[in-house]
């Protein structure tokens, strides 16, 4: 099936400004391994998503508000669309700072 698909030419500088990074993608391509970069810039992103209008925080939803008219619908919570955007961007602070907090503790031990 890999064979089917078209090959679609990427330049790979548009995907890391790491020299190191662009001959390894260079190389997978190459050698015909497809890698994160090629899918996400293959894949087409949900418009609701990409408007932060989609929330998926509890089990009865998701409920999808459309930013084109934002305050004719609310969540089943009655979350307004604002705070649905509030709450996401909340929600992805909190995972990067917690991805990030081995770091912290790196400098911690430098410290003491």
């Amino acid at each position: 099936m890999a064979d089917e698909k078209k090959k679609k030419e990427y330049n790979f500088k548009d995907f890391s400004i790491c020299d190191a990074t662009v001959q390894m993608l260079q190389k997978a391509a190459a050698d015909g391994v497809e890698t994160a970069f090629q899918r996400a810039a293959e894949m087409k992103a949900c418009p609701i998503g990409a408007d932060s209008a989609c929330c998926k925080h509890c089990a009865m939803g998701p409920c999808r508000l459309n930013a084109k008219d934002p305050y004719a619908k609310v969540g089943v919570c009655g979350a307004t669309i604002d705070t649905i955007a509030a709450r996401n961007f909340a929600r992805m602070v909190a995972s990067g700072c917690a991805a990030h907090t081995d770091h912290g503790m790196s400098m911690l031990d430098v410290f003491r």
